[in-house]
């Protein structure tokens, strides 16, 4: 039984029991420290510890231990425990120091074997870790524990590899076994206390193979399917399991130099990886050819994107197109009717084709690109309708950077073209932006022209101020500029052309007849292979699915697509144009494609999917030629903060660098190096530094995945070109 107090007396029958409680042990206060000492002297009858030292040898030298020792409590510091040595107690040696002075010993000559003796065993002196080491008594602070001799007879440890021999061994020399059994902690003292050099060490020499290598030679041999020769043996080295033999300090630089030396020649993991063809190059060709079949016989394809300011009737005006070339359901049709009619928005039935979400119904502006398809008699087209309010601009640079062409609708209503014309109106911005974005061809839609009774005058004042502003735009007149009078509520001159009204001034083409006019956009389908990630999205039917429009080259099933700037190839599983499943998609279509091996929280919108071969380059810094707005309110400046935007993606940069600037006041192409700002309307040479890495190329190598532009506290301050990349 245990108990609560560090002494237990046993009881005898004799004894008095009101001194004790009911587990049967006292209570009494703990015994003072002299009664503890007998108790261990009674205990341990032989406390005297310099009896279990061996006898000193005449050849070695003795050196006193002269390490102060505090008292113990309760005790004098004359008569104190740890000064036990021969020569009687501590106050007896005291005296005869006093009467016959110690004379010194002389030094015995420096010999080999005293001269490895004279090292020093111990750091510092075991004593007081010993002491330490050891469970005493309750009263005593430590054992009475002799000062060790460092330089007795010891073993030569000469003769030990691992410390913790030796200091087994010390333990058995200096310590007899019954101090081992009551403290066997001594051993890890002994060991922390030896002062090992392994340079006195003799290693041992593997000769002969382990246990373990002769059994894996065993299995090889049984388990091989040719015979061959056995090699012989070498020596084992440590990367074999064996034990290598100690090294020196000073070999260390030369062993980890000649590490590095092996681990570039022979390291696998440096090896490059391979990469994998998109396609075979029988595919290629046999692919090609089917796109120039393709090309000659069917439609061409273009992507139309529908600009301008807000509130002009832009969803109305295509909505109503859609409906009467019969791409919606008369069904459906009826229904948004119906609706919008029960929220007292009416006319917004034919919005609603294109506005699919239920805040840009309630809202009645639309906010996302909507996309849309139909075919006419000579095209087949991709509707791409943006966002009208100044708050989605970033939408519509996305939306116009993906179209070929575009149409620019402008409300004829009084004041309303008066309000988008202005400086902060979009009519102005979105037109910028559709030259910068790459858009040649232009149709002016004058809608909303009923509301003013088919004015010819309005529709003249309208041309001529639009005309001469697109000019110095950068449009070529007639050749890109159409104008066209229509109504996209009543659905005027979109098909057809009723009202006579209209028709006793205007003898032009309708909308539909406009589009076909359109000339063919040039398609790079002999270029590498590019795509622009606008989405990514997962479906039950046709799983991981990547949207956007091929920009360059062509794609087929089954081919190996690398995702840039992550690096990953991917397999294409499914290809859809039109949401129509195809065996292959060239330059200028939409796709929708399904891939495999990549995961979809790597993927995100702005990314390039591209030939693993000739991926796109990717970049934080290049150099740009730019041309300022007029809507630029303060001048550019070195450090100066903007907003990116390049075909689906928005990042922050900075200009890290002006270059040049065109001085138009010393002449046609004249520049000045190194210009302290860029004011508005001025050509400028700079450099644009990122924060991450964006998908870049040439204008000279690909003009359309070149341009990007240059927006400033919610406005488009500049568009450029990329001219070189770092």
């Amino acid at each position: 039984m245990s108990s609560r107090h560090p002494i237990i007396n046993r009881i005898r029958d004799e004894d008095d029991l009101d001194d004790y409680d009911d587990y049967g042990t006292s209570f009494s206060p703990s015994p003072s420290p002299n009664s503890s000492y007998y108790l261990y002297q009674e205990q341990y009858s032989d406390s005297n510890f310099s009896n279990w030292m061996p006898p000193a040898s005449p050849h070695e030298t003795y050196e006193d231990d002269e390490e102060s020792y505090a008292p113990i409590e309760g005790g004098k510091d004359d008569d104190s425990l740890f000064d036990f040595e021969e020569g009687g107690t501590p106050t007896e040696r005291k005296a005869n120091q006093q009467k016959s002075p110690v004379v010194p010993k002389p030094e015995p000559k420096p010999t080999k074997e005293t001269t490895f003796s004279s090292k020093p065993l111990f750091h510092s002196s075991p004593q007081p870790k010993l002491s330490s080491s050891i469970p005493f008594p309750p009263g005593f602070k430590s054992l009475p524990l002799p000062s060790f001799n460092t330089s007795t007879s010891l073993p030569n440890r000469k003769n030990y590899k691992f410390p913790s021999d030796l200091a087994r061994d010390l333990c058995k020399t200096l310590l007899t076994p019954d101090i081992l059994s009551f403290a066997p902690e001594l051993v890890d003292q002994f060991h922390s206390l030896i002062s090992f050099n392994p340079g006195d060490i003799t290693p041992f020499q593997f000769d002969t193979p382990s246990p373990d290598d002769l059994v894996k030679d065993k299995q090889k041999q049984a388990f091989s399917k040719q015979k061959e020769k056995a090699e012989p043996k070498t020596k084992p080295t440590a990367s074999s399991g064996q034990a290598s033999p100690l090294i020196e300090r000073s070999q260390i630089p030369s062993i980890i130099n000649l590490t590095q030396d092996l681990s570039l020649h022979s390291s696998p993991a440096t090896a490059k990886k391979t990469i994998p063809k998109q396609m075979a190059p029988s595919k290629r060709k046999e692919t090609l050819e089917k796109i120039a079949v393709q090309k000659t016989s069917g439609k061409e394809s273009l992507n139309l994107v529908v600009i301008g300011h807000v509130d002009a009737g832009k969803s109305t005006l295509m909505g109503h197109l859609l409906y009467l070339l019969g791409q919606v359901d008369p069904k459906i049709m009826h229904k948004y009717e119906k609706e919008s009619k029960q929220i007292g928005k009416q006319s917004f039935s034919y919005a609603w084709v294109l506005d699919e979400y239920d805040e840009e119904r309630q809202r009645g502006i639309t906010m996302d690109v909507g996309m849309n398809h139909f075919e006419t008699e000579k095209k087949r087209l991709t509707l791409l309708d943006a966002p009208g309010h100044r708050d989605f601009v970033p939408n519509m640079i996305t939306g116009t950077a993906q179209a070929d062409v575009a149409i620019l609708v402008i409300s004829a209503a009084t004041g309303e073209f008066e309000s988008g014309f202005q400086a902060d109106g979009q009519t102005k911005e979105h037109s910028l932006l559709a030259k910068a974005l790459g858009v040649a061809q232009l149709i002016i839609v004058i809608n909303k022209l009923d509301m003013v009774n088919w004015s010819e005058e309005r529709f003249e004042s309208i041309k001529e101020k639009m005309n001469a502003f697109l000019r110095q735009t950068g449009f070529v007149g007639a050749q890109d500029l159409f104008f066209v009078p229509c109504s996209g509520l009543s659905g005027e001159n979109l098909v057809t052309r009723k009202d006579p009204t209209l028709s006793s001034w205007y003898t032009g083409s309708t909308l539909v007849q406009q589009i076909d006019l359109f000339k063919p956009a040039q398609r790079f389908v002999d270029k590498p292979f590019r795509v622009c990630v606008s989405d990514v999205y997962k479906s039950q039917a046709s799983g991981l699915t990547i949207a956007g429009k091929i920009e360059s080259g062509f794609v087929t099933t089954g081919d190996n697509l690398m995702v840039v700037p992550l690096n990953e190839v991917c397999v294409v599983k499914g290809l859809r144009v039109n949401e129509e499943s195809v065996p292959f998609a060239s330059a200028g279509d939409n796709v929708d494609i399904s891939v495999a091996n990549v995961d979809i929280s790597a993927l995100s919108i702005g990314q390039f999917l591209c030939d693993p071969e000739a991926p796109i380059k990717t970049a934080t810094r290049f150099v740009a030629t730019i041309i300022t707005f007029s809507t630029l309110a303060y001048p550019l400046t070195l450090g100066a903060q903007v907003d990116l935007h390049y075909q689906t993606i928005n990042e922050p940069a900075v200009i890290s660098k002006l270059i040049s600037l065109v001085d138009k006041s010393r002449g046609k192409g004249a520049k000045r190096n190194n210009p302290r700002c860029i004011t508005e309307s001025s050509q400028a040479e700079v450099e644009v530094t990122v924060i991450k890495p964006v998908c870049l190329e040439l204008y000279s190598d690909m003009k359309q995945l070149g341009r990007f532009s240059l927006r400033e506290s919610g406005r488009t301050v500049a568009a450029g070109v990329v001219t070189q990349l770092f």
